[in-house]
């Protein structure tokens, strides 16, 4: 299932990156190379970060949330 449709990222993609040690939305985007473009799977993300952390690891900071790249939202 996409969890990133702006992306392309895939509930798999970001299970491997969480794997990887990818600890928060800005980490997984850096790891496939790409950054976050208009925030709706910012919940999502959070989730399965959550999810993901491993018994015994640190608890996850709150995750932030992903506001839309500047001039996304231009004024009228």
């Amino acid at each position: 299932m996409y969890i990133c449709n702006c992306n392309g990222l895939n509930q798999r993609a970001i299970a491997r990156a969480i794997a990887a040690g990818c600890d928060s939305p800005a980490a997984i985007y850096r790891h496939h190379g790409c950054s976050p473009q208009c925030g709706k799977c910012a919940g999502e993300l959070c989730a399965l970060l959550r999810a993901g952390a491993r018994p015994g690891a640190a608890a996850l900071p709150a995750c932030p949330a992903l506001l839309p790249p500047p001039g996304l939202l231009a004024a009228e």
